[in-house]
């Protein structure tokens, strides 16, 4: 038929979306619920260092992102996708590129061949003598 073939999603790229999307969804319900509401009003003072470990708990998983993404799919440059994303991860400009560069796939090298021909096998000729295996017809024209 075509030539078009639908490309399969990596299965990696579609857990760590169902994951992110799960995790907020759970949030959102548990900090939306009225039970919830009532124990955060009744308990404030307990409940701030409890809340700043939930925020710290789900920001360091997505803060670390591109370095699990380039983990799992094996790039060759996950040591400086970590060194990136720990240092200008947080201008959100480094995170986004430390992310693309993750899901970025290097070319293989090229293997490149030289084939190196010696005057007897290639039948090339000497410089120092131009006239060398020029033709008469050549040699007469040119001199």
């Amino acid at each position: 038929m075509g030539g078009m073939t639908a490309k399969k999603p990596n299965s990696s790229r579609v857990s760590y979306g169902i994951l992110i999307g799960t995790t907020i969804l759970v949030i959102w319900i548990i900090l939306h619920s009225d039970d919830t509401k009532n124990f955060i009003s009744n308990h404030k003072e307990n409940m701030l260092p409890l809340l700043g470990a939930c925020v710290l708990l789900s920001i360091i998983p997505i803060y670390l992102l591109p370095w699990v993404v380039s983990v799992s799919n094996g790039h060759p440059s996950k040591t400086g996708i970590f060194v990136l994303n720990l240092f200008l991860g947080w201008t959100f400009i480094g995170w986004v590129v430390a992310l693309v560069w993750a899901f970025t796939k290097p070319q293989p090298p090229q293997q490149v061949i030289v084939y190196q021909n010696t005057p007897a096998q290639s039948g090339s000729l000497d410089i120092s003598h131009p006239s060398e295996g020029l033709s008469d017809d050549l040699h007469n024209q040119t001199g």
